[in-house]
């Protein structure tokens, strides 16, 4: 994932046997970015996602990659500032897994 001012969000994916697939998303489409959370087979799991203007589904920043929290919040905080988002209070993860 590259995250430009004032331009977009370039989602690259690298498959093993050398192929490679790239995404953009202009800045003006992105409405929001956010950090969620699923559970599958009884473990929790959180993801980046974006909500693009014209898209039925979510854009999930890393599709077959699952950074860990910590991490995650970190990227969050720096595209929504450089995406010019306005910047809401995220916990650390320690108040994240207790609210």
């Amino acid at each position: 994932m590259l995250v430009v001012a004032d331009m977009g969000i370039q989602l690259t994916v690298s498959y093993r046997f050398g192929g490679l697939s790239c995404r953009f998303i202009d800045i003006a489409d992105v409405q929001d970015v956010f950090v969620h959370e699923a559970i599958a087979q009884q473990r929790t799991r959180y993801y980046l996602a974006f909500v693009v203007r014209g898209e039925d589904k979510l854009v999930l920043a890393f599709q077959h990659f699952t950074p860990r929290l910590d991490d995650l919040l970190c990227v969050y905080r720096g595209t929504r500032e450089t995406c010019g988002l306005v910047m809401d209070t995220v916990p650390h993860k320690d108040e994240w897994a207790n609210s």
